[in-house]
């Protein structure tokens, strides 16, 4: 279960007081185990972690 922070940034970029931020809880929308095995196949995949060059 995650949580948005509503209210937290101001367009003047000036931080509000803790009693103005209202926590919203979030449900997951994927479970923890799809998220993991996914997030292994990106890793797996991003040329900057893998080089693609034959050296």
């Amino acid at each position: 279960m995650g949580e948005h922070q509503l209210g937290k940034n101001r367009k003047n970029k000036t931080d509000k007081e803790a009693d103005e931020i209202v926590i919203v809880p979030v449900p997951p929308i994927i479970d923890r185990e799809t998220f993991d095995a996914e997030h292994e196949l990106l890793q797996a995949r991003n040329p900057r972690s893998n080089c693609p060059r034959a050296s």
